[in-house]
C-alpha cells in the first residue's frame, strides 16, 4: 500500500520513464491493499507503455461476468497492456472467514469462473451452465483485438493442472528459482 496517491503515482512515472517492463497488484478484498482491478484501470490511464496485471485475482470472490467486462473495458483503454492472472485464494486468507464462501469449492468455482470470462471475452454468444455460475447471452464489448492472455498463479498441483488446461501461461509470484524450475517441468509434462 503506498504512503499515499502522490508517493504512489511519482512511483508510478518513475517504473514508466525507466522502462520497468510490468506492475502487479495482488488481491487483497480485507486488508488496506489497493482494489486490483480498479488500480489496473487507473494505470491504464496514467501510462503509455508499462504492462499490469494481478497477481493474483482471487476469482472465487468474484462475478465473471463483471471480471470479463471489466477486463474488457481495461484492455480497451490500454491495448496489449492487460496482464491478468487468476489464482484460487490460501486456504488461511481472511477472505473465507470475512464473506462465508465454502473454502472446499474454490477450485472448482475459479475453474468455472476462468472458463466463463474467457468465453465473454471471445465469443459473440455464450451459454454456460456450471454447478457455481450460469450464463445466457452476449459476451461482453467492446472485445480485446486479440485475446487476452489468461494467466494462472499458484504452485500447487491444482494450480498445476488448471495452468494446462485452461491457462495461457503461469505467474510464480513470489515462487522461489527452485521451486518454479520445479512448477514449469510439472506443467510442461501436464500438457503432454
Amino acid at each position: 500500500t503506498p504512503h499515499s496517491p502522490d508517493d504512489y503515482w511519482r512511483w508510478v512515472d518513475l517504473c514508466e520513464e525507466a522502462g520497468i517492463d510490468s506492475i502487479w497488484h495482488s488481491d487483497q478484498l480485507v486488508g488496506p491493499g489497493v482494489e486490483p482491478i480498479a488500480m489496473l484501470a487507473a494505470l491504464a490511464a496514467r501510462t503509455k507503455r508499462l504492462r499490469f496485471g494481478t497477481n493474483a485475482l482471487v476469482v472465487p470472490f468474484r462475478d465473471p461476468l463483471v471480471v470479463a467486462k471489466q477486463f474488457a473495458t481495461i484492455a480497451f483503454l490500454a491495448p496489449g497492456r492487460l496482464l491478468p492472472v487468476f489464482g484460487v485464494g490460501g486456504p488461511f486468507d481472511p477472505y473465507w472467514a470475512a464473506t462465508g464462501q465454502p473454502l472446499k469449492a474454490r477450485g472448482q468455482r475459479s475453474n468455472e469462473a476462468i472458463t466463463l470470462i474467457r468465453a465473454l471475452l471471445e465469443q459473440d454468444q455464450v451459454s454456460f451452465g456450471g454447478a457455481h455460475f450460469r450464463y445466457e447471452g452476449e459476451g461482453v464489448s467492446p472485445r480485446p483485438a486479440k485475446p487476452l492472455p489468461l494467466w494462472i498463479g499458484g504452485d500447487s498441483e491444482a494450480a498445476i493442472q488448471r495452468t494446462a488446461a485452461m491457462g495461457d501461461g503461469w505467474l510464480g509470484g513470489f515462487t522461489p528459482p527452485v521451486t518454479a524450475r520445479n512448477v514449469v517441468a510439472r506443467i510442461k509434462a501436464a500438457l503432454l
